[in-house]
């Protein structure tokens, strides 16, 4: 899309107040973001397999259990049917556009995220006494007492309600300090305590489950790829139209 057709377009739906009140408030990038989207998605063609997946997908999401429940929903809602329609079919269409734009790419950014994809389970407990850790962990090591009572019993943090498990989880959502300790441990190797956000950490690693390259994966890595270009693309855009250049993009 050239920019002189995204001005247009901004125009067509705002006036220049409107213009002016989402640069103030710093919402023209995400109104530039869903323009764009709208633009690559809207000639899409869909499979009546992907639509059919669009509809349950929806429904669920909205804890839809058939279509009366969908059309009372859309009552209430006031939508007519078309805009219905693109609202149950756009998040189906955004994945299409993600695998039509990056598919080939999706190997290789796999390759390149694996570490932080990967799911890890560990045991942990936390305490804010140095000595208490210090103790625990000698208990736990000599096999006096499972990890997990003494977790249960003695952990100052929400994982005691878990006997100290946490996860699976992937190494990308953990504290880094935390996750860096892990990766270094062997499976049930224990950590001497450490200190980490005013806690005395006590840790375990448990198992490390690798993940493989599957069409989920390959999906999210498509995703992962389209919001970085539709970020990118978003920033361009607004900053020619707020630098006033109207060069093609």
């Amino acid at each position: 899309m050239r920019i002189e057709e995204l001005n247009q377009k901004l125009k067509s739906h705002l006036t220049d107040d409107g213009i002016e009140f989402l640069k103030d408030n710093d919402l023209l990038k995400s109104y530039i973001r869903e323009i764009i989207i709208s633009d690559q998605i809207k000639n899409l063609p869909l499979t009546t397999d992907d639509k059919q997946k669009g509809v349950k997908a929806f429904m669920e999401r909205n804890n839809l259990r058939n279509k009366e429940e969908l059309e009372k929903f859309r009552t209430e809602k006031g939508f007519d049917l078309k805009v219905l329609e693109g609202k149950i079919l756009k998040p189906i269409k955004i994945q299409t556009l993600a695998n039509k734009l990056f598919s080939s790419q999706a190997n290789t950014r796999f390759n390149q995220r694996k570490d932080a994809l990967d799911l890890v389970v560990y045991s942990l407990l936390r305490t804010k006494q140095k000595e208490l850790a210090l103790e625990l962990y000698f208990r736990i090591e000599s096999n006096e007492v499972e990890f997990s009572k003494i977790a249960e019993k003695y952990s100052q943090g929400e994982e005691r309600i878990t006997k100290g498990i946490i996860g699976p989880i992937p190494f990308s959502q953990g504290n880094p300090l935390l996750m860096n300790k892990l990766k270094s441990l062997r499976q049930g190797e224990l950590l001497e305590p450490f200190a980490l956000d005013g806690w005395w950490i006590v840790l375990r690693l448990e198992n490390i489950i690798s993940t493989k390259f599957s069409e989920s994966i390959k999906l999210q890595m498509c995703i992962e790829m389209l919001e970085e270009f539709l970020d990118l693309e978003s920033e361009k855009k607004m900053s020619l139209l707020i630098n006033g250049n109207s060069g093609a993009v």
